[in-house]
């Protein structure tokens, strides 16, 4: 883990940009009449301008007045004094944010929040993790906008009644074909079912909080879900543990296919994240309502 400290020039736009989402300035514009091209003309960077002129003020060397325009911003202030940054200060941040994370009814730009560093000359810097998480944060985004919910429905009721009616006199040998359908047709419905969770239903702030919370990045769950499949194609035919992997690899794809159903619908119908309700037993509890809702309002 890499903690990086930015320069006092970059303080704002990494304050305003690096610690919130794409969508942090819908609905704060400033519109002037731009008499060249005879129309009105909207910005979305007067956030920016106005920070960094506070913070290129002689009387701001405090900081103070940059985390009082902050505030007036909207953005949650997290400040870090130089000698107590450490895994375990960010642990608290993260569990912090999840406990009191806003209700999601609000819009994007009223959620947004930041870490600062300030150092012993008492000068801020944005403070951010650089735990290698960027290139699984960008594969959930993507996921997210793949994701088909009507081929995980059909998936879940396919899976279902194969559960239900399997044959262990059957001649045919059920792993390959459902391995390879849930392995690679409907990767993105299998995929990233605890990161799923741990986002929309417990809210964890960020991709890189679940990494560095949990210290698990690879999908454990829909790999050990496949291999089960395929450990059950490669077994004796009609055999008791080709019967015990098939079954086992299909109650765990059920239960992923339940969990990134339930946790999509618990993000769309706009439900309060639990938080760390239960303590350390949190992410199990989630993982539960996020299957339950999954059978009940799949989406």
């Amino acid at each position: 883990m890499n903690i990086s400290t930015p320069t006092p020039t970059s303080q704002a736009e990494a304050s305003l940009n690096q610690m919130s989402s794409e969508e942090s300035f819908e609905g704060s514009y400033v519109c002037e009449w731009n008499s060249q091209s005879g129309k009105i003309e909207c910005q979305q960077d007067y956030k920016f301008q106005i920070l960094q002129r506070i913070i290129d003020q002689e009387d701001n060397k405090d900081g103070r007045q940059t985390i009082d325009q902050l505030k007036e911003f909207g953005i949650t202030v997290y400040l870090a004094e130089h000698d107590t940054v450490n895994l375990t200060l960010l642990k608290q941040v993260i569990s912090h944010v999840t406990v009191n994370k806003n209700d999601r009814s609000r819009d994007p730009h009223e959620n947004q929040r930041c870490i600062l560093y300030r150092d012993k000359s008492g000068q801020l810097y944005n403070l951010t993790v650089d735990n290698g998480s960027g290139g699984l944060a960008s594969t959930w985004k993507q996921l997210m906008l793949s994701f088909s919910g009507m081929q995980a429905m059909v998936a879940l009721s396919v899976l279902t009644r194969a559960f239900a009616c399997i044959n262990p006199e059957s001649k045919v040998k059920p792993g390959y074909f459902l391995g390879l359908v849930l392995g690679l047709v409907l990767a993105e419905e299998m995929s990233q079912s605890v990161l799923n969770v741990a986002m929309l239903v417990q809210g964890i702030p960020s991709v890189a909080a679940q990494t560095l919370v949990s210290g698990a990045e690879s999908d454990w769950p829909r790999k050990i879900a496949v291999f089960s499949l395929a450990l059950a194609a490669a077994q004796e035919s009609g055999s008791a543990a080709q019967k015990i992997s098939t079954l086992l690899g299909i109650a765990m794809s059920m239960t992923l296919l339940g969990a990134n159903l339930g946790s999509r619908a618990w993000m769309h119908m706009k439900w309060r994240p639990i938080g760390n309700m239960f303590g350390p037993l949190t992410p199990f509890y989630a993982y539960c309502a996020a299957v339950l809702t999954g059978l009940v309002f799949p989406f």
